[in-house]
């Protein structure tokens, strides 16, 4: 069983909060990896500022005046994540979660229209009974499936709850970077290195007209010849 706290001094360096303070901090519900998310009431008070201690955040969210991925939430452990959209309707606002270049989980203004987009990567698949396929994803998000061009590390982007575009992880294709040196640049795949045996695929980027070289794992497809959703920059 997974631990409901961590401490404070151990939460992930991706997690933009003070270190010094109350000892413990919750740990948000499984889903994404541990880095790339945080609970949703703490990022209601250490990010959007919209609460200042863990009870004025469970009121709102009790009330209903926060929207996940398009949804009502009201669980403060709510785990958000990368490229997850949090909604405030009641005042006209929507963020992405996306890493900034300190390496840092930070909030990304965006608009109505792309509020409804939400890239997601696939980390697994399996057979069903009718010959359908069940895919995972990176955020926890499952979905059923006849298609069978889907692959492992490819992104599909969901458009209110429906696949709406399928990004291959290939050649040309654009691609954020969520961990390692090179961290929340996007470039355009120049080359995939394969190695045999349990050695990790390399990637040779081109990012603004520089190569990089880094693991395939660190990279999340997000666009054919441009990104499908805005960036920080």
């Amino acid at each position: 069983m997974a631990k409901r706290h961590l401490k404070r001094m151990n939460a992930p360096k991706t997690w933009p909060i003070a270190r010094k303070g109350i000892k413990w901090i919750v740990r948000p519900q499984s889903g994404h990896l541990l880095q790339h998310s945080m609970p949703l009431a703490i990022m209601l008070r250490e990010m959007l500022k919209l609460a200042r201690t863990a009870k004025e955040s469970r009121t709102i969210l009790n009330q209903k005046l926060v929207n996940v991925n398009g949804k009502p939430r009201k669980d403060p452990k709510c785990g958000v994540g990368l490229m997850d959209v949090i909604e405030v309707p009641s005042l006209k606002l929507g963020f992405r979660v996306l890493l900034n270049k300190q390496g840092k989980l930070a909030l990304h203004l965006i608009d109505e229209k792309e509020a409804a987009l939400i890239p997601r990567k696939i980390t697994g698949k399996r057979l069903l009974k009718g010959n359908k396929m069940q895919f995972s994803f990176s955020d926890g998000y499952s979905f059923v499936s006849d298609s069978k061009d889907y692959k492992v590390g490819d992104t599909v982007v969901f458009d209110g709850g429906k696949a709406k575009e399928h990004l291959k992880f290939e050649k040309g294709a654009v691609v954020y970077l969520v961990s390692g040196k090179q961290i929340a640049m996007h470039g355009k795949v120049e080359e995939v290195k394969s190695f045999a045996g349990a050695q990790p695929d390399n990637l040779i980027l081109n990012i603004g007209g520089k190569s990089y070289e880094t693991r395939k794992e660190h990279a999340m497809v997000i666009g054919r010849e441009k990104p499908v959703v805005s960036l920080i920059d």
